[in-house]
């Protein structure tokens, strides 16, 4: 990464402008700075005259209304514009521009690497004066937008700290310990959405809206890590010597003694060269803490402070747990950062301990015992030597003799340590087993602890405090940024009106209420308040019975619009269907609301809703008891013979039911069978009702039955003789025997009957 002196390209009054503002920054600039500031207006503001709009950016520095072209920055308007409208990021022309931060511009290809950006795009739309969407993430193969993808989809970005701070007139930066320092960013999203007035939280976490960020870390480059790598070397180099002496300290030469021929001598001497092996170990692959807020790769000398899981719950305790369920606006880098990594360093030089103790059991190859063997007789001596490691593995042998019989002497010494085989094992097994089992380990973590933190931890920690507390007093690095705005209704309720949401943002402490850099945003104003409504309803009667209605006045809905009445039952679910009226040019309305003839009696309420605002309003309806039907039945004619009919016609019943109608004799019994009647929906139905061929002429009556309440109406109907008709029947009947028992018989006579027709006895 380059170091920030001047720009490189543009034009020359451009450059100069540009530098004579970074100097007056830094004039005025001071590094002690409490507080980080939110701004006092949010950024989407492109259509002003509009009720509602809509903006969204994948980059941009627009806090105070400065876009940054090719930022991927897309808007809409609910009258003007209302789109949806997207707009795709453009690292090319973005390379151009002037990033603001606070009271400095700085070119931004000068300052912030773009290169590892990802495909992505924003879109904005607004439909209504209460509904807007605002959307920025990664462009899916179906042209959405989305929040959901791999980190590495939506791409990062680098920022220069150090041109950074240089910019801001920061003093003491050459006195830092570092040379050079990155801020990796995650570029993520943002969505807004607001629907009938009211801003969503669609994942329920971190506020209104929603983000999404995938990264948040610095990349260090330290000498003192270089430095520091030296020192681990010269450390590990001490190990051999600790090595050296606890073997000696353990070595047991009988088993080979006992197998060689009587009268060798034998002696050995100890060498460890482990420390090349140990160190390459730690220097293998970089070392991350357990809390994984530090990295270190000791073969560069760099680190790299993972921002992003400063935020885990295990290192801040009741607080929400990872980078995508922050509170708005939580900050990444305070005045306990540095304490946290002061702590988070202990802990990566434990594991490097960890590491170097763990090789040790590897390196033991490296661990060689030099053996020497003597045999001496009257005729020669002969010495032999020969290299035996830890492991078991000898190697070559040498002899030298001396007289006549030397030769002899060093063909029995060579063919006996040949033939050692068993005796190396009970040689170097119990060295292995003492080094790697619990006393070996406690002497070289003892070792490893009493040198690491004077020639290790020290100079690491020196290296990295004095860049953190400068970074936490420069830099202000926020999570879940959101701006928001409020309007008061008519009736004095404060309603949200905008709301901008930014996954990340920097800034400068120093002038954190001015422009930063934003990465995912989305944001909506909407006219909350000037379509909020003051909503009254009455009805009249307040009081009905079931089947009767009442008249629904509603005042202060939205004017020219649509509203709904609906009947609401004392167990607070809907009854009968809604009735949808529209308002007049002063959001007011009259309309009947029925109440169903079958609606059970008790306290109801009335509910009105202006289905503009989605605002609603409710007043008291009772429901009393039934008072009864107003049955009534008419015959046509009123005089009929027997075989004949009368149309009867009924009114009153309950609509849309089933009534049915008898025929009566003088002496109450019915006559025929019952005529069932469909009631139409006033309650009304006509039907024809006949009179048999047999009945008796007489005054008969007609009975109308409203079959769901039971209740019913009579009306008389006259039975005539008729023309030719068998005269008046006057029936008797009698029994011969009139006691009989059972199995046996009587007769029965009959007088009176109809003539010429059929009479039943039982």
């Amino acid at each position: 990464m380059r170091h920030l002196s001047t720009p490189r390209s543009g034009p020359p009054d451009r450059r100069r402008r540009w530098w004579r503002r970074g100097l007056a920054a830094g004039a005025a600039s001071t590094v002690a700075v409490a507080g980080y500031g939110l701004p006092a207006a949010a950024a989407v503001d492109n259509y002003p005259d509009d009720p509602a709009e809509a903006e969204a950016s994948n980059i941009d520095s627009s806090v105070l209304g400065i876009d940054l072209a090719g930022g991927g920055r897309s808007d809409a308007g609910s009258v003007t514009n209302p789109g949806p409208n997207s707009q795709a990021l453009n690292v090319d022309v973005l390379g151009s521009e002037l990033v603001q931060l606070g009271n400095i511009e700085i070119p931004i290809d000068q300052l912030i690497d773009f290169g590892q950006i990802g495909a992505l795009q924003s879109e904005s739309e607004a439909t209504s004066p209460v509904d807007a969407r605002a959307i920025s993430g990664i462009a899916a193969g179906d042209g959405s937008i989305t929040l959901d993808g791999s980190d590495a989809d939506f791409g990062a970005a680098e920022i220069d700290l150090l041109s950074l701070f240089n910019e801001a007139g920061v003093d003491g930066v050459t006195d830092l310990l570092v040379d050079e320092a990155t801020m990796r960013l995650g570029a993520g999203g943002a969505e807004v959405v607001a629907e009938n007035g009211e801003f969503l939280d669609p994942d329920g976490v971190g506020g209104p809206g929603q983000y999404r960020a995938g990264e948040a870390s610095v990349l260090l480059s330290s000498p003192a890590i270089e430095e520091a790598a030296g020192m681990m070397y010269d450390a590990v180099g001490q190990i051999d010597g600790t090595m050296e002496d606890t073997v000696n300290q353990v070595l047991d030469l009988s088993s080979i003694i006992n197998a060689l021929p009587a009268g060798v001598q034998v002696d050995a001497t100890v060498e460890s060269n482990m420390q090349e092996e140990i160190f390459q170990a730690l220097i293998a692959e970089p070392i991350t803490t357990n809390n994984e807020v530090l990295t270190v790769d000791f073969s560069t000398g760099s680190a790299t402070l993972h921002l992003d899981q400063i935020v885990s719950g295990d290192l801040r305790p009741g607080q929400p747990s990872g980078i995508n369920n922050q509170n708005p606006n939580t900050e990444l880098i305070d005045d306990e950062l540095y304490p946290m990594i002061a702590e988070t360093v202990h802990d990566l030089m434990e594991e490097a301990t960890n590491i170097a103790v763990g090789a040790i059991e590897g390196a033991l190859g490296s661990v060689t015992l030099h053996m020497t063997a003597g045999l001496e007789s009257p005729a020669g001596s002969a010495t032999a030597t020969w290299d035996l490691n830890l492991m078991g593995d000898l190697t070559n042998i040498d002899c030298e003799s001396s007289g006549l019989g030397g030769g002899a002497l060093c063909a029995t010494l060579t063919t006996a340590i040949n033939a050692l085989g068993p005796a190396i094992s009970g040689v170097v097994q119990p060295v292995r087993d003492y080094v790697i089992g619990d006393a070996g380990q406690e002497i070289f973590n003892t070792l490893i602890n009493d040198i690491k933190t004077g020639a290790i931890t020290v100079p690491i920690r020196n290296a990295l405090e004095p860049f953190i507390e400068m970074l936490a007093q420069v830099v202000s690095l926020q999570l879940n940024r959101q701006v928001t705005e409020v309007c008061t209704a008519p009736d004095g309720t404060e309603l949200g009106s905008s709301l901008e949401v930014s996954a990340l943002s920097l800034g400068l402490v120093q002038a954190a209420d001015g422009a930063r850099l934003n990465i995912g945003n989305a944001g909506v104003r909407m006219d909350a308040c000037g379509l909020a409504t003051d909503l009254d309803l009455t009805v009249d009667p307040t009081e009905v019975e079931p089947g009767e209605s009442t008249a629904a006045t509603g005042t202060g809905f939205t004017p020219d619009s649509t509203a709904t009445v609906e009947l609401i039952g004392p167990d607070g679910e809907p009854v009968g269907e809604p009735v949808n009226v529209d308002t007049d040019g002063n959001g007011e309305f009259t309309v009947d609301l029925p109440v169903p003839a079958d609606a059970a009696p008790g306290d109801y309420i009335v509910r009105g809703t202006d289905e503009t605002s989605g605002d609603q309003v409710e007043t008291a309806l009772v429901v009393l008891e039934s008072g009864g039907l107003d049955l009534n039945i008419g015959l046509d004619p009123s005089e009929v013979a027997p075989g004949e009919s009368t149309t009867v016609t009924g009114e009153g019943f309950t609509p849309d039911a089933t009534a049915s109608v008898q025929l009566v004799n003088p002496a109450g019994e019915p006559v025929g069978e019952p005529v069932p009647a469909e009631t139409d929906g006033d309650g009304g139905f006509t039907v024809d009702l006949p009179v048999p061929e047999g009945a008796e002429p007489g005054d008969f009556t007609v009975v109308g039955t409203d079959d769901e309440s039971g209740e019913s109406a009579e009306a008389p109907l006259t039975v005539t003789e008729g023309d030719g008709g068998p005269g008046p029947i006057d029936p008797s009947i009698a029994v011969d025997p009139s006691e009989v028992a059972p199995g046996e018989s009587t007769t029965v006579t009959g007088e009176g009957f109809t003539p010429d027709a059929t009479a039943s006895v039982q």
